[in-house]
């Protein structure tokens, strides 16, 4: 009587292994970019999302909003964006959104040491520093950068937020 063998032979599972190697060596190195640029396009939306918010407010409701950096509720006077920020209506101290910590590789710098944007009621952009000084008007640019990549986002004294379209290596991979 003759036996037969299902499975897989020694010699088969060995190309399966050999195969598997070399498909992960292609794909690891673009999964770590593809989490780069994730992290500077969540930050860099985020970011976008509370200014255009904060714009559509201070024009609906007809007050000022200011969108600031915070770790808490309300404006800090010392720290920076990476910590986090907050869409406020300062009269009634309402937070409207609350955006927490971005992701530890991440950094956000602002042209000017802009601190905090306040959106007026008629959706223009008064700009100030961390601890409330008033800044001149003008493009203040927030940069979003890890070590490999980097993005723009300009916002305009008329409120107008505009995003560079794509993102430049930073020369640190």
């Amino acid at each position: 009587m003759r036996r037969t063998h299902s499975g897989f032979t020694l010699v088969e599972l060995m190309i399966v292994v050999v195969v598997l190697a070399v498909i992960a060596t292609v794909a690891i190195p673009n999964l770590r970019t593809i989490i780069q640029k994730s992290e500077i396009k969540d930050t860099s939306g985020a970011i976008t999302s509370s200014m255009m918010l904060a714009r559509t407010e201070a024009v609906t409701q007809g007050r000022s909003i200011t969108v600031c950096i915070t770790s808490s509720t309300s404006c800090s006077t010392s720290g920076t964006w990476e910590e986090g920020w907050i869409v406020l209506e300062p009269t009634t101290n309402t937070v409207i959104r609350r955006v927490p910590a971005q992701a530890e590789a991440v950094g956000v710098t602002v042209s000017d040491a802009v601190g905090r944007v306040i959106y007026s009621r008629d959706g223009a952009a008064d700009f100030q520093e961390v601890d409330g000084d008033d800044i001149t008007s003008g493009v203040k640019t927030f940069t979003i950068a890890n070590n490999c990549w980097t993005k723009d986002l300009d916002i305009t004294a008329t409120g107008r937020v505009d995003a560079s379209t794509n993102m430049t290596p930073s020369g640190g991979c």
